[in-house]
């Protein structure tokens, strides 16, 4: 259990870094205003807890032999195939979601930044 456990997180956390590279390639690219940098950072990172938001409603109905916890574990779960999947499944939506929660407090603290920038700014 604890080796799906971790190639769960290793999967799920491999994903939500390269979103968060991109997303902070963004930011970083809009930076000359700070609230449309991190407006366009909590719209992208809404986006992104979309996704794991999907993918972890979706994650009991994904065969485990196509995911990438199954590559993980070398292809190699010594478990009946109806265990297997529910196990997989059950691991992946946890994962989805706590990474879930973490991406929609990253995009609140992004929309209040970006309404604080707005109303410490002077009108230009």
């Amino acid at each position: 259990m604890d080796e799906i456990r971790n190639a769960a997180e290793v999967s799920v956390s491999r994903a939500c870094g390269f979103a968060a590279l991109g997303i902070s390639v963004v930011v970083l690219a809009l930076s000359y205003d700070l609230s449309l940098a991190l407006r366009a950072g909590a719209v992208l990172t809404m986006i992104l807890l979309a996704v794991l938001v999907y993918r972890g409603h979706s994650a009991l109905n994904q065969d485990y032999k196509r995911t990438e916890v199954y590559l993980l574990l070398d292809r190699k779960l010594d478990l009946p195939p109806k265990v297997a999947q529910q196990l997989v499944g059950r691991t992946l939506r946890a994962t989805y979601y706590r990474y879930a929660k973490v991406t929609g407090g990253t995009a609140f603290l992004m929309w209040a930044g970006s309404l604080a920038a707005r109303l410490a700014m002077p009108a230009a």
